[in-house]
């Protein structure tokens, strides 16, 4: 919204309607991402508790992330001691 010299409102709206969305351009993130390699694939029984084993598995701990179709994400996650987090500053 701008004021012209005669005090009164002017307002300018410039609307697409082209149907192209304002952000063309390909976002760098999408750029960043790696082909991922299968590196190994078994098949694998859970055990009357539901739990799973996973061969080779370079860390102890995991994020879950379970989605609507079935299938599951494991992250893998480094525990570190407490006395190496920062204390959060108010």
């Amino acid at each position: 919204m701008r004021v012209d010299g005669s005090g009164k409102k002017n307002t300018n709206f410039n609307i697409d309607k082209g149907g192209k969305s304002h952000q063309s351009a390909v976002m760098p993130a999408t750029k960043m991402k790696r082909k991922l390699t299968i590196m190994d694939h078994y098949d694998v029984a859970a055990d009357a508790k539901k739990r799973i084993n996973l061969r080779n598995a370079k860390t102890k701990y995991f994020h879950v992330k379970a989605f609507s179709n079935g299938a599951y994400l494991l992250e893998p996650r480094v525990l570190v001691p407490l006395e190496a987090i920062s204390p959060l500053k108010a």
